[in-house]
């Protein structure tokens, strides 16, 4: 983060220093804006409306001390009105997914635009008749009709005697049947040098990444439909230029630049007389087998927490939640699938989730994984996030089977006063004033908006349960061995499985990424543990209390549970 006195030049428009503080800010708004979309064009475009809110307000920073949740809070504001718009821009029929009211129903938006009016210039119809000659019948009859003849509709649907809902159908399919087609026409290759919306792979990456644009950046690299095509075709063999030419359909000059930037940024690299992919992406096939996987293996893990279920309730009970009204069924929220499970798994297996991600060219540590988006649709699934200092610190657990509540982390102001209520309510006032003012103000209203704390006749205090030595003295013996049992009796055994699945799909040249697909294959274990507690009747039903702050959590001091 930017230093005080940079800040403070900043608030006074020294262009300089505004220029610096937006660089020092630019990771921050493009965390905040990933948290709103996960389309990585309009995580950049957000993130530059971010900063531009910040050049704007800057003056209205009060203590440049705040800048980090000032920022956060600005961020946040931009982006919710964003989604707004977004709300009112989009609506859907049916399957059919519209960006504008005025679009025809029957188009659905691509990142290829084909065939739309731009490409019926008289001079590309014959490429659109090539390309209407390799799809079928029915479909050509329709697509036909519609971009040659011009037919609207109904006009259509009356000489077919369909349904006009039919033909809206007809023609959508057909669209995107067309569209595969002229993918792999040499005359639309500048076409698929455009950003994707729709892509054949989706990319997740681990590690360490600072968003920053970059020759090297592998979202960038990645986001062009041409360069997808590319790496389909060598996510399991080396294939040559010339090979690649053929395959995909484009111009030489065109392949050539997307594998000399693929393997500068080590997406790719050569093999024999051609080039393979340096990192996972993952099929059909193997989507399909990794999701029986995690399901299979996160059934194994409910079941031997199932089978210490008894002691894990009795430790909770002798902790005394049930007097501060955190009873049984709100405590098993978070004993259950994050201290026995997500934290206390990745505790007690340490070498799996401690890697560390190998120094890239764009100075950032980062794996980087794709796998097919003709594969299963990704389901949510859980996170667990926390924000510590040396007094202690909150952390969150959030599953698809909770409730729904969204709330960033407090930073370290917002710790501080957590903290001050651990062992007893205290007037507001008095809280405040430790904080700071005005400032101190604000952030008090904001935990309580968040259900994080609660006045009550002038007295403050916690509304979610907190963990002290004495809680944590009780629970880390009985939570501990169950843990360690999950690690030997699944994960190690997992992890085993895995190696021989990916040796079996020919990925023995990228061992030395192994230990990262453990990490991401094993970390989605504990989504299918949490559905096989909520199916077997352990977690039972959460509230429909939206006051609770459902998965949250709080520890003093050094805890066990959290980290060893």
């Amino acid at each position: 983060m930017p230093d005080q006195q940079l800040v403070k030049r900043a608030i006074a428009r020294d262009p300089e220093a505004i220029q610096a503080v937006l660089e020092g800010l630019q990771e921050h708004a493009w965390f905040i804006a990933r948290d709103f979309t996960r389309n990585w064009d309009e995580v950049e475009d957000l993130a530059q409306e971010i900063l531009i809110e910040v050049s704007r307000s800057l003056t209205r920073l009060r203590d440049p001390d705040h800048l980090e949740s000032w920022c956060i809070t600005l961020g946040r504001r931009v982006c919710l009105a964003w989604k707004k718009k977004e709300k009112r821009r989009e609506l859907t029929l049916g399957d059919l997914h519209i960006e504008e009211e005025s679009e025809d129903p029957s188009i659905a938006p691509h990142p290829f635009p084909a065939p739309d009016r731009d490409l019926l210039a008289a001079e590309q119809r014959d490429l659109l008749r090539s390309a209407l000659k390799r799809i079928s019948l029915q479909s050509r009859q329709i697509l036909e009709l519609f971009y040659l003849d011009e037919l609207s509709l109904r006009e259509i649907a009356s000489q077919l005697d369909l349904p006009e809902n039919a033909i809206k159908q007809r023609l959508h399919w057909g669209r995107r049947r067309l569209e595969k087609e002229m993918w792999t026409m040499p005359m639309t290759t500048e076409r698929r040098q455009q950003p994707v919306v729709e892509p054949l792979l989706r990319f997740s990456s681990w590690g360490s990444w600072s968003g920053k644009d970059s020759s090297h950046n592998p979202w960038n690299l990645t986001r062009l439909l041409l360069a997808q095509q590319i790496l389909l075709c060598i996510a399991r063999e080396s294939k040559t230029e010339e090979e690649l030419i053929a395959q995909v359909g484009a111009e030489q000059i065109y392949i050539r630049d997307h594998l000399t930037a693929l393997e500068e940024a080590e997406l790719i690299r050569p093999e024999g007389k051609g080039f393979i992919a340096d990192f996972f992406i993952l099929n059909r096939e193997i989507q399909d087998r990794q999701t029986e996987f995690k399901r299979k293996k996160g059934r194994q893990e409910a079941e031997i927490i199932a089978a210490h279920l008894d002691e894990v309730r009795d430790a909770v009970e002798r902790c005394g939640f049930e007097e501060r009204g955190f009873g049984w069924d709100f405590m098993r929220w978070i004993v259950l699938p994050v201290f026995a499970g997500n934290l206390g798994v990745r505790r007690a297996y340490p070498e799996v989730f401690d890697i560390q991600p190998p120094l890239r060219p764009d100075g950032n540590r980062w794996f980087f994984f794709g796998i097919a988006a003709n594969g299963p649709p990704e389901q949510a699934g859980d996170w667990c996030k926390m924000s510590s200092d040396n007094l202690g610190g909150v952390g969150s657990f959030g599953t698809p089977f909770l409730p729904k509540l969204t709330c960033s982390l407090p930073d370290s102001e917002g710790r501080k006063a957590i903290h001050s209520l651990v062992k007893r309510p205290r007037p507001v006032d008095d809280v405040i004033r430790e904080i700071g003012g005005e400032d101190g103000r604000t952030k008090i209203a904001e935990l309580i908006e968040a259900g994080l704390l609660a006045n009550e006749e002038g007295m403050l205090h916690l509304t979610v349960p907190v963990f002290t030595e004495k809680e944590d003295g009780i629970l880390h013996p009985v939570v501990a061995p169950i843990c360690q049992k999950i690690v030997e009796h699944s994960r190690k055994k997992g992890a085993t499985e895995l190696k021989n699945m990916l040796d079996s799909m020919g990925f023995n040249r990228l061992q030395n990424q192994y230990p990262a697909m453990y990490g991401l294959f094993l970390s989605g274990i504990s989504h299918g543990c949490v559905a096989a507690m909520v199916e077997m009747g352990l977690l039972g039903t959460p509230s429909t209390d939206m006051d609770r702050m459902w998965g949250w959590w709080v520890w003093q001091g050094k805890s066990r549970l959290v980290s060893d």
